[in-house]
């Protein structure tokens, strides 16, 4: 739970507003002792932590989809492309 917490934190720069970045920027203990999280029940964390695997699942299902159609296209366009050079097809 607390791992998906903290990477939206730092996806929405929450941790940049609090860290010094004059050299390496750093979280050290005295400002995370500083950030205001939920802090649900353990059963609760599972529960969120369950269904956010189960979307990233299908997110990452319909992604897997996209580029198998993106190679596909990218196979036909060669296809068509031989074909046009090779006077297969006519070209106008």
């Amino acid at each position: 739970y607390y791992l998906y917490l903290f990477f939206i934190y730092g996806k929405i720069g929450f941790f940049d507003s609090i860290i010094n970045r004059v050299s390496i920027g750093h979280l050290t203990k005295d400002k995370l002792i500083n950030v205001e999280v939920l802090i649900p029940s353990f059963i609760d964390q599972q529960q969120i932590v369950k269904k956010i695997e189960i979307e990233t699942q299908k997110i990452d299902k319909a992604i897997g989809l996209q580029e198998q159609q993106i190679e596909k296209l990218k196979e036909y366009k060669q296809v068509l492309i031989d074909s046009a050079v090779r006077g297969k097809i006519k070209v106008n």
